[in-house]
């Protein structure tokens, strides 16, 4: 990891774009599906995965491979 090639940099890139991708599609399917408990639970799921979603977008997608 001292010295990270090109492929393996590519590797990385593409493994933590795809967590990002799928933060942001969790949000979608939390946001499509139909809650038939209290409406405070499928809320506090959205915001859950909103945080999540910035943290594996922005810190992990962008942030930390420019770092590496």
């Amino acid at each position: 990891l001292a010295a990270p090639s090109a492929l393996w940099w590519l590797a990385v890139r593409f493994v933590l774009a795809v967590v990002g991708i799928g933060a942001v599609a969790l949000i979608a399917a939390l946001v499509r599906v139909q809650c038939t408990t209290s409406s405070i639970h499928r809320t506090a799921a959205i915001i859950g995965a909103v945080f999540f979603s910035i943290q594996t977008t922005v810190l992990d997608g962008i942030v930390w491979p420019m770092l590496f």
